[in-house]
Order: structure tokens, then C-alpha cells, then sequence
């Protein structure tokens, strides 16, 4: 006697695979590493206030590095203590709101 098997049962029949992975073995995710985030420059109001009156003088531009006004904007920084980078970064997020 031959037992014959429908396709409807032999789909309901759990076969092994070899896709499946054991649930000991933890795969890394993006949420689990940790993002070191970068610190924002904190500014006093007696900075912003120079930054601002020298951003205003200078047409809310950066000169080049052999500029005229070059020599301006480095003497501010040594004054208030901050790096050129930063007076520029400064001034390009800042133009909108002031100028």
C-alpha cells in the first residue's frame, strides 16, 4: 500500500534549514553601538557681542587668509580666544539671523 502525501501537508511539515540562526548568537545592531557626539563651543555674550560688531564690519564675509580684513579678524580672536575656524563657523550659521 503507497501512502500518497498533498502538497497541503507536506507544506504544513517543519523541514530543518540552514538559514535559521541560533538565538544564543547576538547579531550587532546600529541601535546598540554608541555615537559619540561632538561638543558645541559654548560662547560668552561679551564674545558674541565682538563677533557680531567684527561680522558686521566685515559685510558678514570671511576674507581670504591674505585678505585685508584678515588681520582684523585674527586680532579679534586672539582677543576673545577663539580660532579663526570657529569666528568663521560662527559667522556662516549666524548671517541669516543678524545681517
Amino acid at each position: 500500500m503507497d501512502i500518497i502525501i498533498s502538497s497541503s501537508e507536506s507544506s504544513s511539515i517543519e523541514q530543518p534549514s540552514a538559514s535559521k540562526k541560533s538565538p544564543s548568537v547576538e547579531q550587532p545592531s546600529a541601535s546598540k553601538e554608541h555615537i559619540k557626539m561632538r561638543t558645541t563651543t559654548r560662547y560668552t555674550t561679551i564674545q558674541l557681542e565682538k563677533m557680531k560688531t567684527v561680522a558686521i564690519s566685515l559685510g558678514w564675509k570671511m576674507p581670504g587668509s591674505t585678505g585685508a580684513g584678515n588681520t582684523e579678524v585674527l586680532a579679534l580672536c586672539r582677543e576673545i580666544g577663539v580660532t579663526r575656524q570657529q569666528f568663521r563657523c560662527w559667522v556662516y550659521h549666524n548671517k541669516k539671523k543678524y545681517a
